[in-house]
């Protein structure tokens, strides 16, 4: 897992810019739908709130723990700890995501 997240973060650097390029995407298409109308106003909230969250959780948090993983930094109850927290931050951005996903899909 160490070895993945190093490459995932440290190595492979255009990939890493690609996914904050798709972060980007996503809330220039939140605050486009937004200011066309095509959002009910008291959804934007919400929204804004499920998409934003787990951006916010990546850069703060996830990315940091992940870039500490790949280094092997710290003992292995350490190691594990941090993965297992990037495991967390995962599964809580895929519900946040996809629930995002949804009411904007049903409001549509």
């Amino acid at each position: 897992i160490a070895g993945y997240y190093h490459r995932a973060t440290t190595t492979s650097r255009p990939m890493s810019l690609l996914i904050a390029a798709v972060m980007v995407i996503l809330l220039g298409a939140l605050v486009f739908d937004a200011t066309r109308g095509a959002v009910p106003v008291w959804l934007l909230p919400l929204l804004a709130a499920l998409a934003g969250g787990p951006i916010l959780l990546a850069v703060l948090r996830t990315v940091p723990h992940a870039v500490a993983l790949g280094h092997r930094s710290g003992t292995l109850a350490e190691q594990s700890g941090l993965a297992r927290s990037i495991c967390r931050d995962h599964l809580l951005c895929l519900s946040s995501m996809f629930t995002f996903l949804v009411v904007w899909l049903v409001s549509a």
